[in-house]
């Protein structure tokens, strides 16, 4: 739990906000869109043997290209030490999932995120009271950081662990090829700003990636059964059903 909570919450929340002092968020929004591929090569060294087939491989170029697109035309600034802060925070956002879903998975969500955010809270409150604001902020401020804490923080952490827990870790971060699309949207649909054609070729090449690359795999075919076991002719061997849930819920054996 400790480990998830350094790699998931504390240090990219360092690494990412001083990185985007030197990099525009088009350009860490890209950069951070590599999460699921790095998930997908991490997920190796955590045993997971899952075969990803073209269909997968395709829906994570095309999100990936979609983000691009998005993007590109934004990019801006960045240096050496902005880029390597913004690859740790990749490698965590990827890693994290992977350390829920093999050694958190039995841990209830609440009492998952709970400590977590807290022990954040707790390591970030001496920097927060040196740099505190001279006035109160107004009500406005106020209500919007209740609101990205609660909303945006709180409760997306328990919905994220509980798709890790229903999809398994690699699947789960696809969310990050969303994320551009979804601050597009809102962009346009409530400050007034521009839905360009180059957009909506983004937002088709995000969506069309994010179902390629969140796709179940192929059933596995059904196994004939064996000689006669223990329990009489014919039942040595059963056909067992294949489940994305199954899978995410049992380190990736069926169960």
């Amino acid at each position: 739990m400790l480990g998830f909570a350094c790699i998931e919450i504390i240090g990219p929340w360092f690494t990412l906000t001083d990185a985007e002092r030197h990099l525009s968020s088009s350009t860490a929004g890209l950069l951070i869109a590599g999460v699921p591929i790095v998930g997908v090569v991490t997920a190796r060294f955590f045993g997971d043997t899952e075969r990803l087939g073209a269909r997968r491989v395709s829906g994570l170029v095309l999100g990936l290209a979609g983000v691009a697109v998005l993007t590109v035309p934004h990019l801006t600034g960045g240096d050496a030490r902005s880029l390597a802060e913004v690859f740790l925070t990749v490698v965590g956002y990827a890693t994290a999932p992977l350390i829920a879903a093999r050694w958190l998975k039995d841990v209830p969500t609440l009492q998952l995120t709970a400590p977590c955010l807290a022990l954040a809270a707790l390591v970030y409150a001496p920097a927060a009271a040196v740099t505190r604001a001279s006035e109160t902020p107004s009500a406005s401020v106020l209500t919007a950081l209740a609101g990205l804490g609660v909303i945006c923080t709180a409760l997306a952490f328990v919905a994220f662990l509980e798709l890790i827990k229903e999809v398994g870790p690699t699947r789960a971060t696809v969310f990050t090829y969303v994320n551009p699309a979804v601050a597009v949207a809102a962009g346009a649909a409530f400050l007034d700003e521009p839905f360009t054609a180059g957009i909506a070729v983004a937002f088709t090449l995000i969506l069309a990636g994010s179902v390629l690359a969140t796709a179940a795999g192929p059933a596995v075919p059904a196994v004939p059964a064996g000689p006669a076991g223990p329990g009489g002719p014919g039942k040595g061997t059963r056909p067992v059903a294949w489940s994305t849930r199954q899978t995410s819920r049992a380190d990736g054996r069926v169960e």
